[in-house]
């Protein structure tokens, strides 16, 4: 009886395991479809507002190498609530515009945003990744909608949740697995 049910406990907690790989597995297998090689998730935060989940955010990098911000990386939102693309829209630029100032490039990044954005619904993932300083690519559930060019938009664009100036600033070094 002992050992049937040691064995019990030992396979119950293979399983475990086994669908934890998977899960983890199919979460870098998501990312590396949106081009970054070898993606490592480093952390990840819940991100709420007034107590309330908005949602997820995990950032990777290949090989799981530490934050920098000439590394290619991947940010990955995934959706606790819905949004319009709208909605989207404008948080995105009043954060940018906070944290930068104003710029003669806002507008067409707002044109370009606009175009990128979709409305979101629970579970919905939107995932950013860059490969350099110049270009961040936006995929809405794996599928990969634009990509936004402009000068430095890496840097503004994943500032909303890295840079030490932003309203993240408290979770960002968790975000960044430290």
């Amino acid at each position: 009886m002992r050992t049937k049910l040691a064995d019990t406990a030992r396979i119950t907690a293979l399983s475990g395991l086994l669908l934890l790989s998977l899960l983890l597995t199919g979460a870098r297998a998501d990312v590396a479809r949106t081009g970054l090689s070898n993606p490592e998730r480093l952390g990840s935060v819940t991100v709420r507002y007034l107590g309330i989940a908005i949602y997820d955010a995990e950032l990777f990098t290949s090989g799981g190498t530490d934050f920098r911000w000439q590394a290619p990386m991947a940010l990955r939102l995934t959706y606790r609530r819905g949004f319009s693309a709208d909605q989207l829209t404008d948080a995105t630029m009043t954060e940018i515009t906070r944290m930068n100032g104003e710029s003669a490039s806002d507008a067409k990044l707002r044109a370009d945003l606009a175009t990128c954005y979709r409305d979101v619904k629970k579970g919905d993932e939107i995932t950013a990744t860059s490969q350099g300083s110049n270009a961040v690519s936006l995929w809405l559930n794996n599928r990969k909608v634009c990509t936004l060019n402009s000068a430095g938009i890496q840097k503004r664009f994943f500032g909303i949740w890295l840079a030490p100036e932003s309203r993240m600033a408290r979770l960002s070094p968790q975000l960044k697995g430290k």
